[in-house]
This record gives structure tokens, C-alpha cells and sequence, in this order.
């Protein structure tokens, strides 16, 4: 609440830039506000958060007027101080409504996926008892890969939970191998060590985990699945300090229609800020390279029906000149 109210108190300094801004907020925080109230139990539109902020935009719509350039009236430390207090306190009461044992873990639906041309999903640790991926969230993924969609998902239960034979459903193994094109092989990779393979997207990248160390920052993955290729797909890091290793930490696929990524521990425990940022890249890159390749080829097309016109335009003009001129009847 403090840093919100000095914050308007310092940019109070131009003609009208202190109530511009905070009536900006205010406007987007109101409908953030009214649009989230109609998920409370009752709904309830009316809250403090969308009135406080109403009432916020109205007292800076009042005072703009007076205090464009030449400003006539100021608002000084009490009048911005107030702003900051009021937004804070809008903040402060939408957040108190939200009940979290209300909120159901299953909300990511096909209509929700179908936004995104890129989805990254993180799993973390959870597993059997949290359910890594239930049967709606397999129906709304498969729907979005068969719409084209790019997925990478990371997690160290994935393969435990969906993909062992005989203690999985067989809908959970048909997903894990037949969508996200992964099979589980064993329980734990025995290492926090990841090394990019020749032929995937990794290639010449090292990646350290937390595996064992309980770090301030970073919980440890302790038992990281060890995963092989479905059909099609292509291994695309081991366990281990060497590219030649057999124990499969992440799987790529691909296809003309939706590409996948499937990492055998959390992307979060990566240990290095800069090698996190280098697996996202090149992560996202995948389907860049794809996109600009689907460019390419149309600009491809492009020139070449430019050219067939080209040269049809030509022809029709050398036939013109040359065509006989005809006398009068």
C-alpha cells in the first residue's frame, strides 16, 4: 500500500500526468474488478473494489479539466497520496473476496487452449494424488495439437502418473504416447545432470538441476522420470555430462500438424537463470522456425505466380505485335 500511494505522490509533478495515470488504472482495475466479481459465490458486482475504483475515476475525470496545461488547480501530497491509498485499498478488498479452496484446478479448457499458439505447461511435482493431467485437460490438449497447437510441458511425475503400463488407465498411456509422443521408461534419472543430444533442440546445451539440494530457492526434484521416444518423437536430452547417454530426460515431436516438448523433471528447478533462459528460447524457437518456414514457402508461391504473370503478360504483348494488321473489308 505504500509503495502504491508514493508512487502516485512522485509523478506528481506535469500538468494533469498524476490524475491521467491513476484514472487509467482506475478505469482497467474497475473492469478487471467487475468481470472478477461475477465469479464469487453469489456473484456480486457491486464490490468494494469496483466501487472504490469507480469513485477513483470519477474524482480524476472531476479534476482533469482543472488541471490540464495551464494547470489552475493542483492536488498536491494529500490530494495524490489519496489516489495511491484508494487504488492500494481497491487492490487490497478484491483480493480478500477470493476464496481459494474455491478455485477448481480443472479450468483449462479446448476454448481456453485455443488462444494461445504456444502453451508452456508446468507440472512441477505433481502427480497421482494431483492428478498431472485429468481427462478433460487430455480431451482439451488433444483437441488443441490437432488444431496446430505447440506444447511444452515439464514435470518430474508425468510419466509415473500417465505413463506406466498396467497401473495407469489405458487412456492416460494412449495420451502420454500417442499425444505428447513420450513412454515412460523408469522413476528417476539418478542425476541432476542434462545434456543436449546431437539431434534435438538441445545440442550443446548442459543444464544442472536441483536434484538432491534443498536450495532457499528452488525445491529439489528428487525423483526426475526417465523417459524414450514415442513414435516419431526424437530424444532430445539424457541424464548425464554426456550427449551419448540412454537415460532420456526430454522428448521432442513433431509433425505437419502440432509439434511437442516433454521434459522428464520441472523446468523451474533448473538451477542457472541463464540456461533457463536458454531452454525457453529454444524451446519457443521450434515453432518459429516452423511458422517462418509455412512464410517462406508462401512467399515462395507468391513469386512464382508473380512471375507466371509476368511472363503471360508478355506473351500476350508479343502476340499483339505481331499479329497482322487487317485491311478494310
Amino acid at each position: 500500500m505504500r509503495v502504491t500511494t508514493n508512487a502516485v505522490n512522485f509523478i506528481d509533478g506535469l500538468d494533469g500526468l498524476a490524475a491521467g495515470i491513476v484514472a487509467i488504472a482506475a478505469l482497467a482495475f474497475f473492469i478487471y474488478s467487475y468481470l472478477l466479481s461475477y465469479t464469487f459465490n453469489p456473484p456480486n458486482v457491486f464490490s468494494t473494489a469496483t466501487f472504490v475504483t469507480a469513485a477513483t475515476l470519477g474524482c480524476c475525470l472531476g479534476f482533469l479539466p482543472h488541471n490540464f496545461n495551464p494547470a489552475r488547480l493542483f492536488m498536491g501530497d494529500s490530494g495524490a497520496l489519496l489516489l495511491g491509498l484508494l487504488l492500494a485499498a481497491a487492490t487490497i478488498s478484491i483480493t480478500g473476496n477470493v476464496d481459494p479452496s474455491a478455485v477448481s484446478g480443472d479450468q483449462v479448457t479446448a476454448a481456453l487452449l485455443t488462444n494461445y499458439a504456444k502453451v508452456v505447461w508446468m507440472l512441477g511435482e505433481e502427480s497421482t494424488v494431483d492428478e498431472t493431467f485429468s481427462s478433460a485437460e487430455q480431451a482439451a490438449v488433444t483437441n488443441y495439437l490437432g488444431k496446430g497447437g505447440r506444447l511444452f510441458v515439464s514435470g518430474a511425475e508425468i510419466g509415473w502418473d500417465l505413463g506406466r503400463s498396467g497401473v495407469s488407465s489405458s487412456a492416460d498411456v494412449n495420451f502420454f504416447t500417442n499425444v505428447l509422443r513420450a513412454v515412460y521408461a523408469s522413476d528417476s534419472g539418478g542425476t541432476g545432470q542434462v545434456t543436449g543430444t546431437t539431434g534435438g533442440f538441445l545440442s550443446g546445451v548442459s543444464i544442472g538441476f536441483n536434484y538432491t539440494n534443498l536450495l532457499p530457492d528452488t525445491y529439489a526434484a528428487n525423483w526426475p522420470d526417465v523417459l524414450r521416444t514415442g513414435s516419431g518423437a526424437v530424444t532430445a536430452a539424457v541424464y548425464g555430462a554426456s550427449s551419448s547417454g540412454t537415460s532420456g530426460a526430454i522428448v521432442q515431436y513433431s509433425n505437419s500438424t502440432y509439434r511437442t516438448i516433454v521434459m522428464g523433471f520441472p523446468f523451474e528447478t533448473i538451477t542457472n537463470e541463464t540456461t533457463r533462459a536458454t531452454v525457453m528460447t529454444k524451446a519457443m524457437s521450434i515453432a518459429v522456425r516452423f511458422m517462418r518456414f509455412i512464410l517462406n514457402c508462401s512467399s515462395s508461391i507468391r513469386r512464382i505466380r508473380r512471375r507466371r504473370l509476368r511472363r503471360a503478360g508478355n506473351d500476350r504483348g508479343r502476340s499483339a505485335a505481331h499479329r497482322p494488321t487487317r485491311g478494310p473489308a
